[in-house]
């Protein structure tokens, strides 16, 4: 993943597995808490978000290098927890 298209691609696949699994469907749609796992699941993948729409909206001065590893990493990351 060296371009943030196939960074944006990963996460759409990686939330389309999420979403593969009820009781965190439930818990996104705010139907359920969940446990400490799903809620940290739910916290990396806004942290992702923000970072894509920093680095799609240039609000981050640290480069666009940077911020794909930093990005490639929380992805790393989300798939432990799926």
């Amino acid at each position: 993943m060296n371009t943030l298209e196939e960074i944006i691609d990963k996460r759409n696949e990686l939330f389309e597995k999420m979403m593969d699994n009820y009781s965190f469907m439930m818990i996104y749609n705010g139907d359920l808490m969940g446990d400490e796992d799903e809620e940290e699941l739910m916290k990396k993948m806004q942290k992702l978000d923000d970072g894509i729409n920093k680095l799609k909206n240039d609000e981050c001065g640290c480069g666009e290098h940077m911020r794909l590893a930093e990005l490639r990493e929380l992805i790393s990351e989300i798939e432990e927890y799926i």
